[in-house]
């Protein structure tokens, strides 16, 4: 059968050369003989094009195909397409993507990191759905709507040491982190670290990384159970009252026991008063009465575990790396606010809404790999602002895929052009500098 002439955007081509669509199209249920008029990696292109786009309407699908690859096709011919077959196919495209994805740093032998060949933090964001995804995606329950409301999650799992994201996963709002958790297990080498916030406190999941060679960093738990090496039980906030900072050899719960390192290190009061009006604010509204004092007294400190001997980190490194984890929530807002991961029909189907956020997702991996991953490598001490490249991809992206020359001319003169994704003058450490300083 004769192939289907197009004019391909090189970029994605370019971007998407490692994936066999064909075969993934196959196994999608997307084609099933060979396609007259649109091909898989037609459909791909479009819907990972989308994502420069403010609208994402079928209208807006029908224009691109015309503009990039001259096909007049209506509005209507898109909407037959997006089935559950899509949707499937572009999940796999994005799932392979992220299997051949190669890292965007040139990791440090110095700094709190050199231990660790990558430092794994996983967490979520939500994105507010229409109305009628409400049964697929339920929210949390509000009286004050008179209509249910529809929420979805994006579970991640990031590697900072080397710029890439190694997990995507979309789930209704109410399936718990912890449950999600568990993913990180099928993923963990010996000498990865692994931090991890409350949301995903498991015990069984933090024994199972221990087992498999690599290092973990976690919150402490309120009321977890602790003692000394010995098996003498610990009172904790009794203990954090006599010291400025704690940092001692512990071991950790009941039944299934973890020798861990404990270091508590003491919050300035301004912090802390803040977080005793949103714990007491919050344990009224789920309980109905206030916290306790002993709950109230613990915030006055940042406690952590770890496995991490004190050779290689020192109580306040273990601040600093778990202050990191502030960098997937950089990259959350860059999505929401820059590339507008939450710009969705508010009629869309669940199809619709699902091949919308998976084809944005695969133009953020776009965007990651052909630019912000290139251009710290090109330059690697200098203090890039990730929202400053994000907003110039996003704005010129489209000029940018018609000519390719001139992302190459951008990072074949960094120096020269520099200056336009750098961070402003300030006296405060931005977030580059303190990552500059840690090895990252």
């Amino acid at each position: 059968m004769k192939k289907i002439k197009t004019k391909s955007p090189s970029m994605l081509q370019s971007h998407l050369k490692s994936c066999n669509l064909d075969t993934i199209a196959e196994s999608a249920g997307l084609m099933k003989r060979a396609p007259k008029k649109i091909s898989p990696f037609m459909l791909l292109a479009t819907f990972v094009l989308l994502g420069s786009y403010s609208s994402p309407a079928y209208s807006t699908c029908a224009s691109i195909m015309a503009v990039f690859f001259r096909l007049k096709i209506s509005k209507q011919a898109i909407w037959k397409r997006v089935q559950s077959p899509l949707v499937e196919f572009l999940r796999l495209v994005l799932q392979q993507k992220l299997l051949n994805t190669v890292t965007g740093a040139l990791p440090s032998d110095s700094g709190c990191f050199a231990s660790f060949k990558r430092v794994l933090v996983q967490d979520s964001t939500t994105i507010k759905l229409p109305y009628g995804l409400a049964k697929i995606y339920p929210s949390t329950s509000n009286k004050s709507h008179s209509k249910p409301a529809a929420t979805l999650k994006i579970q991640t799992i990031i590697d900072l040491k080397n710029n890439v994201f190694t997990y995507f996963k979309l789930t209704p709002f109410r399936v718990p982190d912890q449950i999600g958790g568990n993913k990180i297990l099928s993923d963990i080498r010996p000498r990865d670290l692994v931090v991890r916030d409350l949301g995903y406190y498991q015990f069984t999941v933090f024994k199972k990384i221990l087992a498999k060679g690599a290092s973990l960093l976690t919150r402490y738990k309120f009321k977890t159970a602790l003692a000394l090496p010995n098996g003498k039980k610990i009172y904790l906030e009794k203990i954090l009252r006599r010291y400025k900072i704690k940092d001692i050899n512990v071991i950790v719960g009941t039944s299934k026991k973890l020798a861990l390192r404990l270091v508590a290190i003491p919050v300035p009061q301004k912090i802390a008063n803040k977080r005793r009006l949103k714990l007491d604010k919050d344990v009224r509204h789920k309980r109905g009465y206030p916290a306790t004092k002993e709950q109230l007294d613990m915030l006055n400190w940042e406690i952590f575990l770890t496995n991490v001997s004190e050779d290689i980190w020192s109580a306040q490194d273990i601040a600093n790396v778990y202050g990191c984890r502030w960098r997937i929530e950089n990259i959350f807002k860059t999505w929401k606010s820059t590339f507008k991961i939450t710009n969705l029909s508010l009629m869309g189907s669940r199809h619709q809404t699902e091949a919308t956020i998976y084809g944005r997702l695969i133009f953020i991996l776009c965007f990651q790999n052909h630019f912000f991953n290139p251009l710290r490598q090109a330059n690697r001490d200098s203090e890039f602002s990730m929202f400053k490249i994000a907003k110039f991809w996003q704005d010129h992206f489209l000029v940018i895929i018609s000519n390719p020359d001139i992302l190459k001319n951008i990072l074949d003169n960094i120096s020269d052009y520099g200056g336009l994704f750098k961070y402003e003058k300030r006296k405060r450490l931005n977030f580059e500098q303190i990552f500059i300083s840690m090895g990252i």
